[in-house]
């Protein structure tokens, strides 16, 4: 299995992949972004949002295309 690896487009230190999660009123929310330990350079790649809504919950999975452009 290969990794791909990303350099920060500002000063071509390593992106490190981070993980967050957040908790907002009935919403959920996990981001997977890339950030650069050296100059804080964030490019998020995912969201995932789960809702409750009326009893129920929605399930969102929004996917970033900006990491694409930025290493065509």
């Amino acid at each position: 299995m290969k990794h791909k690896y990303y350099l920060c487009p500002r000063c071509k230190t390593p992106l490190t992949l981070m993980i967050e999660s957040e908790h907002i009123g009935s919403e959920r929310r996990i981001t997977y972004k890339y950030r650069c330990s050296a100059c804080s350079f964030k490019v998020v790649t995912e969201r995932v949002i789960l809702r409750k809504v009326n009893g129920s919950f929605r399930l969102e999975i929004l996917k970033s295309r900006e990491i694409e452009r930025i290493y065509q």
